[in-house]
């Protein structure tokens, strides 16, 4: 973490919120276990040993965004995995219904969970105390991982082709089945609820907010696909 987290002071943090707080850091922190453990295996399949280190690398990197994410949990009181354990339910299940089969669906599965996740997280980090919002822009802030993803599915397909219509549906199919979940997510934690929601004196975002959240959402899917040679 950089001397600027290490210069930010935690203010007074009622119960309700810090639950929400832990929440969020804990859907998150899931997230990043999963991509660590789908990079770390779709690796054996690479097509070269070149492509086999870089996504260990990015595992690797995905990893030590776990362990940020775990000091500030402590910070808060929590444990990584008591903060973790409500969303594994969810996230597993969903990939179980999207398990890739290829090299390059496991890829184009990666750039859209990756962005999806950073995407909805960083518009949400406004709403957490300064420490928390830190490492949540810190985790999500990862374009080397995504530049790298988008270069890899680009340059191994021919736009227009049979693959590239099989994978631009694959994408659309991710992308729906993801947001489902964030906003399902939500949905069924109070906790997570409430820090959505806010209170007085501390505002949240009403719905109209999060209608845009997931727009903008949509919008950098999209742009991710364009750039991958797919169509959204």
């Amino acid at each position: 973490m950089s001397d600027a987290y290490q210069g930010l002071v935690d203010e007074p943090l009622d119960a309700d919120y810090v639950a929400g707080a832990v929440d969020l850091l804990g859907v998150l922190a899931y997230e990043e276990l999963t991509t660590y453990q789908s990079l770390s295996v779709h690796a054996f399949s690479a097509p070269d040993l070149a492509s086999r280190l870089e996504l260990c690398r990015f595992a690797v990197a995905d990893f030590e965004h776990i362990r940020l994410i775990e000091g500030r949990l402590g910070e808060l009181g929590s444990t990584l995995e008591g903060a973790m354990a409500p969303f594994v339910g969810a996230i597993d299940d969903l990939n179980r219904r999207t398990r890739a089969e290829t090299w390059l669906e496991g890829l184009v599965k990666a750039s859209v969970a990756a962005g999806i996740v950073a995407d909805f997280y960083r518009d949400l980090a406004r709403l957490v105390d300064p420490r928390t919002r830190a490492v949540v822009e810190e985790v999500v802030a990862d374009n080397a991982k995504s530049d790298y993803l988008i270069e890899a599915v680009r340059s191994s397909i021919e736009p227009g082709s049979k693959e590239a219509s099989r994978l631009s549906l694959w994408g659309r199919r991710l992308v729906g089945e993801a947001l489902t979940q964030a906003q399902q997510v939500a949905a069924d934690r109070d906790a997570m609820g409430g820090l959505l929601i806010g209170t007085v004196e501390r505002p949240g975002a009403d719905l109209g907010e999060i209608g845009e959240i997931l727009k903008r959402a949509t919008a950098r899917h999209t742009e991710r696909m364009t750039r991958m040679g797919l169509t959204a």
